[in-house]
């Protein structure tokens, strides 16, 4: 009986170390990715756009579900005319979390991009125009307070 105590005790002993080196193998990996992001924010204002994006690329390695991170990179892809690109990663940033306004927010300004675009390639579709709506629907329902969204 006493074996079959200290074999218990000596599992649950090890569980929570084991534990708590998981968790604090992530706070480390969530510290490293912050770094990352606030690197690549700084970047990013000062112009450096593909140095910007290496950065939210590290930062989504170690942190992949990270809603925000995605959005920056959608943000920095934006102000770079790369609009595609932007998409996809707001796009990732909604998955990711789908009350992230400001991932719909460049959702929004994406789509609207796309319609005013007169140079485009491609005849406005009226899928286009029921995404922007979309858009701002969700912005209106994650910020009720946003008069912009509703006047759109």
């Amino acid at each position: 009986m006493k074996k079959v105590l200290l074999a218990l005790l000596l599992v649950a002993a090890f569980s929570a170390s084991t534990f708590a080196q998981t968790n604090s193998n992530k706070n480390s990996q969530r510290s490293e990715a912050y770094l990352h992001f606030t690197n690549a924010r700084m970047l990013a204002d000062q112009g450096q756009t593909a140095e910007a994006l290496a950065e939210y690329k590290k930062a989504l390695d170690l942190d992949p579900g990270n809603s925000s991170i995605y959005s920056g990179m959608a943000e920095t892809y934006m102000r770079a005319q790369r609009v595609r690109e932007a998409l996809d990663a707001a796009q990732k940033a909604v998955k990711a979390d789908p009350d992230n306004i400001d991932a719909h927010k460049i959702l929004a300004s994406v789509y609207t991009a796309m319609i005013g675009d007169q140079n485009a390639s491609q005849p406005i579709t009226e899928e286009t125009i029921n995404q922007a709506i979309h858009e701002f629907e969700e912005i209106v329902r994650v910020d009720p307070t946003d008069q912009q969204s509703y006047l759109m």
